[in-house]
């Protein structure tokens, strides 16, 4: 009876023990998002963690005008939004592509004034190019940016910084499709259908690519095709509360 009664005590400590290791393991990770939530919001988003089977295509405008109209055409074809990343010197030379991009219900993100090399700039110069762009968007039709795209991707934690105290996001993408350089449409359509998983952001041009208008039809059939929804940007991020992993991937962030 007495060994009973002593094991019994012991099954209680053990209990207890198991039940306070559950509850520090369950806490653990809120304990953690805390720490680094702050932090990682200097990583910019590469691509969003899910498991729906949902994309943004994204087009950077920062040079020439010549293919907008087709590319919103076949946008319109396939009934699909997304997010043009533009210059605030593009928007200031093409204020009608700004309107028609936003009377179809696309998304405009902020890709800087004059799209410099930012990490040769100091934070101020930073902010500068920033807040011209968007002033630029708004000035020719379109809505304040809450977007930001560095330009050449350059992905300095300030730039992130900047970007969030002016109320907007830095993402850049997972899925390059090359067509800058010109790739054949079949090639360029190609890298994208093949790299793209739930999640993706995927970088194409509007202005300077020749092609990305002809490689379109096919991957927007394509990714439709494999049960894909093609949204803009800020409907494929998670809303606060939210980390960023070191590889730019946007995750929910458990908050006490």
């Amino acid at each position: 009876m007495k060994w009973m009664i002593i094991s019994e005590k012991r099954a209680v400590g053990v209990l207890c023990g198991i039940c306070f290791l559950a509850v520090a393991a369950m806490a653990a990770p809120n304990v953690l998002s805390e720490a680094v939530f702050s932090e990682s919001r200097s990583i910019p988003i590469r691509s969003v963690q899910t498991t729906e089977k949902r994309v943004a295509l994204t087009f950077d405008a920062d040079s020439d005008d010549l293919e907008t109209r087709r590319l919103l055409e076949v946008l319109q074809r396939y009934q699909v939004k997304c997010t043009f990343f533009t210059v605030g010197a593009w928007a200031e030379k093409y204020p009608e592509s700004i309107r028609a991009i936003t009377a179809q219900g696309h998304e405009i993100g902020n890709h800087s004034a004059t799209h410099p090399h930012l990490s040769a700039l100091s934070r101020q110069q930073i902010s500068a190019q920033m807040q011209s762009c968007s002033r630029s968007i708004q000035n020719a039709g379109g809505a304040r940016p809450t977007l930001f795209r560095p330009p050449y991707g350059e992905s300095e934690s300030v730039v992130a910084q900047v970007a969030r105290s002016l109320q907007m996001t830095c993402v850049l993408w997972n899925v390059d499709s090359m067509d800058w350089i010109n790739l054949p449409p079949r090639e360029i359509s190609e890298r994208v259908v093949t790299q793209v998983e739930p999640g993706s952001i995927v970088l194409l041009h509007c202005g300077g690519a020749r092609n990305t208008a002809s490689a379109l039809p096919r991957i927007l059939k394509t990714l439709q095709s494999e049960g894909y929804e093609l949204v803009p940007v800020s409907q494929l991020l998670y809303p606060e509360p939210y980390a960023v992993t070191e590889a730019g991937v946007q995750v929910p962030a458990i908050r006490r």
